[in-house]
C-alpha cells in the first residue's frame, strides 16, 4: 500500500512554472488603460478632420464621439489585449486614464448602471473576468466585492442620437445687439421707419360721373309701380 503524500509534500512537488503561467496569464487579462502605446496615427491632409473613435454606452445604446482628435496627440490606445486600437480626444482620454472604459467590451462606461470595484474602477457586471473560477476587476484584479453604480451624465442638453458622425460645430452662437449698447434713449429718439414705402402704395381715386343726375316726378313713381319696376322704384325714392 502506497501512503497518499502530505498537503506539503503536494505543494513542493507543484512545479514552479505553473504558478507562473497562472501569475501570466491573469497579468494579461487586466487592463492596459494607462499604458501609453508606440503606434501613431498619420494625418495626410491639412484640412481633413480626425475624430475620436470612442464608443459610449449610454442607457445601453452604443453612441460613437463626434470630436475631433488633438493633432499633437494622436496615439493610439486600447484598454485591454482583447479590444483593438483607437485613438481618443481629450475627454475620453481622461477617462481612459481614469478607467471609465470596460477593459472587456471596449464600451465607455458613460451613462447607466455599471459595476464599481473598491478601487473606483468601472466595467460591465458581463464583463468580469474569472481567472481562479473567481470573478475579479478586469482592471487591477481586486477580488473584494463589488457593487453596482448608476452614472448620470451632467450635462446642459440630453444626448441626440444621429445615424451618421458629422463635425460638431464649435462656432459661437449669433447675438442680437441695438444701438447704443444698451442704452435704448437714441432707439427712441429714432422716428419709426414705415413698414410699406408711400410710393408703391396705390390707392384707387373714386371714380366721378359727371352726367346730369336724372330727375324724377310724381308720374315717374306711379309708372314704376304700375309697371313692377323695383330697380326704378328705388331709384325714385
Amino acid at each position: 500500500m502506497v501512503p497518499s503524500p502530505s498537503p506539503a509534500e503536494g505543494q513542493a512537488s507543484k512545479p514552479e512554472s505553473t504558478a507562473i503561467m497562472s501569475e501570466t496569464y491573469v497579468q494579461s487579462m487586466l487592463c492596459l488603460c494607462q499604458v501609453r502605446s508606440q503606434l501613431y496615427v498619420t494625418i495626410t491632409g491639412s484640412g481633413a478632420p480626425l475624430y475620436c473613435t470612442a464608443i459610449d454606452s449610454i442607457d445601453n445604446r452604443i453612441v460613437g464621439c463626434c470630436n475631433e482628435v488633438d493633432s499633437n496627440d494622436v496615439a493610439m490606445r486600447r484598454p485591454s489585449t482583447r479590444v483593438p486600437f483607437i485613438i481618443l480626444c481629450r475627454m475620453h482620454k481622461e477617462r481612459l486614464l481614469r478607467h471609465n472604459c470596460c477593459p472587456s467590451c471596449g464600451l465607455f462606461c458613460s451613462q447607466g448602471r455599471f459595476v464599481q470595484c473598491t478601487n473606483g474602477h468601472q466595467y460591465h457586471r458581463e464583463c468580469e473576468v474569472y481567472p481562479n473560477k473567481k470573478g475579479v476587476c478586469p482592471h487591477c484584479g481586486s477580488e473584494t466585492a463589488a457593487y453596482d453604480v448608476l452614472v448620470t451624465m451632467n450635462g446642459m442638453r440630453r444626448p441626440v442620437y444621429i445615424p451618421t458622425r458629422k463635425k460638431y460645430s464649435k462656432l459661437p452662437s449669433a447675438k442680437m445687439s441695438l444701438p447704443g449698447k444698451g442704452d435704448n434713449t437714441k432707439l427712441a429718439e429714432r422716428p419709426p421707419s414705415p413698414l410699406i414705402k408711400p410710393d408703391i402704395i396705390k390707392i384707387p381715386e373714386p371714380s366721378i360721373n359727371t352726367e346730369r343726375p336724372e330727375r324724377y316726378t310724381i308720374m315717374s313713381l306711379y309708372t314704376s309701380v304700375k309697371n313692377g319696376d323695383l330697380e326704378k322704384l328705388v331709384n325714385v325714392l
